[in-house]
């Protein structure tokens, strides 16, 4: 079996190794940091829809209150009217 023999020497495939390897980590880092970005931006955006729809969902709810309180009071006063008879 042939014995491994390491070589101090520095060439040129050494460095495009190098390169590349540096390259490919700064392209895998700009391209999360994107992602990251991108997915805040859906996040604020869902949150926004989230705040926008628990006030319609208030609205409806106080709309609906009053609804009911108005159904009630007319039928109170068609009880009253009905008695008066």
């Amino acid at each position: 079996m042939p014995q491994v023999k390491f070589d101090p020497t520095v060439n040129l495939g050494h460095l495009l190794t190098i390169a590349a390897f540096v390259g490919s980590v700064a392209v895998a880092y700009t391209s999360i940091l994107r992602s990251v970005d991108n997915h805040e931006i859906r996040i604020e955006a869902m949150e926004r829809t989230r705040d926008r729809d628990a006030i319609i969902q208030q609205q409806i709810l106080n709309t609906l209150t009053t609804i009911r309180e108005d159904i009630a009071s007319l039928k109170a006063t068609q009880s009253r009217i009905d008695l008066d008879r």
